[in-house]
């Protein structure tokens, strides 16, 4: 795998370092890369889900033709 140095404060550095212990992260790189991806479901939670919980399923009485 290629590497890259990517130059973070100190104070940035010890809150990945926590965070990589608190989500039981083997590395700084899978730390970083669950925030991207848990980002990512964010952006598309709040672009897609806009009536998440709010809608019902739809019975017999929604229907805006008469079957009879």
């Amino acid at each position: 795998m290629d590497s890259t140095t990517v130059k973070v404060s100190k104070d940035t550095a010890r809150e990945l370092a926590a965070l990589q212990k608190g989500v039981h992260a083997r590395t700084l790189d899978e730390t970083i890369r669950m925030l991207v991806v848990r980002h990512r479901k964010e952006l598309l939670d709040a672009t897609f889900g806009a009536d998440r919980g709010k809608m019902t399923t739809f019975g017999g009485d929604d229907r805006n033709e008469d079957r009879s």
